[in-house]
């Protein structure tokens, strides 16, 4: 047993009551016909969208523009690439603690209209 952590020896640290919480964050999985994405709720009131396998040029800024026309505005919003994951976060900052917040609203509505308009941007360029 040379292996075993010394905290995991010590009767003292290691009795009932010394127990760390852990938390998962709630997820929930997106499946469109042009992309994937993933949604992490946050503890602080935060949403963050994980987007993989998109096949559009500049998401960046077609995303930005379908969350301009859904939410009304970018200010909540944050970017950026991330390429361990070879996906697009963004972070929707304090909104669940709007007096308006639905969660429909901010998951699937938003995340059909992405994949709607990535189809609708497919079907113009061909």
């Amino acid at each position: 047993m040379e292996d075993v952590p010394g905290f995991m020896k010590d009767p003292a640290r290691s009795e009932a009551g010394q127990e760390i919480p852990i938390r998962a964050d709630e997820r929930a999985e997106y499946r469109g016909r042009y992309y994937r994405a993933q949604v992490v709720v946050k503890e602080n009131d935060d949403i963050i969208y994980q987007f993989f396998d998109y096949k559009v040029p500049d998401f960046r800024n077609f995303l930005a523009e379908i969350i301009e026309a859904h939410f009304g505005s970018t200010s909540a919003f944050s970017a950026a690439y991330i390429p361990e994951l070879e996906s697009l976060g963004v972070r929707a900052q304090n909104v669940r603690s709007h007096p308006f917040f639905s969660w429909e609203h901010y998951a699937k509505d938003f995340l059909d209209l992405v994949d709607g308009c990535i189809g609708e941007s497919k079907v113009k360029a061909s």
